[in-house]
């Protein structure tokens, strides 16, 4: 089903023309998907996070610290459970609150969202009904699916600007999945100098967990 085009002027663009010719209204459900896949990729990478932990973020949940020296650092507040014991050891489902300092492309994403889902306590709430922001988060699947669906829509956008091939992005072999997030930055981390100890501090791991490489060189969660 069409609708008349919205009156949204179209700003952005891609290799010098508009990235869209224009928005119809019942294709919006469907942009407003893609918007927040987006902005889960870019805290999903720059904040090192676990799929659990990142799906569990609260609305607002990047914050700005200023310094004494005046420099400007960028928190995560969320919540680590892995790993999280309660009374007599046992495993605690609530977690305890925990950080990951990040940068201002994820403080923006954050602000996005923010705007998307003003009503919900989640970053990443399900699902939409009659306008209403669902209560419940993303499962990890469904943030998967989500994935899938956005990388769709990427490559199709690489082939209607007709953009060179190292535009899109690569369908075959492994899907891409919101487990790879995390493991791509503490891989990138680790491979600076004295690297493991600054990736173990923000994957929230013990040193020798990160110091223990696997057979593909990546990590454990």
């Amino acid at each position: 089903m069409m609708s008349p085009p919205l009156d949204i002027p179209v700003t952005a663009r891609i290799a010098g023309r508009p990235w869209v010719n224009s928005f119809d209204y019942y294709d919006m459900y469907r942009w407003r998907e893609y918007l927040s896949t987006a902005c889960l990729i870019i805290i999903g990478l720059l904040s090192g996070a676990r799929p659990h932990e990142l799906l569990t973020l609260g609305i607002g949940a990047v914050r700005k610290v200023e310094q004494p020296n005046g420099q400007v650092k960028w928190i995560v507040d969320g919540r680590l459970y892995k790993g999280v014991s309660g009374i007599a050891g046992r495993p605690a489902p609530e977690g305890r609150p925990v950080t990951w300092v990040t940068t201002a492309e994820a403080a923006h994403a954050a602000r996005i969202l923010h705007q998307l889902e003003p009503g919900s306590p989640w970053a990443f709430p399900a699902l939409r009904i009659r306008g209403q922001p669902d209560r419940t988060r993303l499962t990890t699947a469904q943030a998967n699916r989500r994935i899938g669906r956005f990388i769709a829509k990427t490559n199709e956008l690489a082939d209607d600007h007709h953009l060179d091939e190292d535009a899109r992005i690569p369908s075959g072999g492994d899907p891409i999945t919101i487990t790879r997030f995390r493991r791509t930055t503490l891989a990138i981390i680790a491979d600076q100098v004295d690297g493991h100890i600054a990736a173990a501090h923000q994957g929230k791991h013990a040193v020798g967990a990160m110091l223990n490489l696997d057979s593909t060189g990546g990590y454990a969660d």
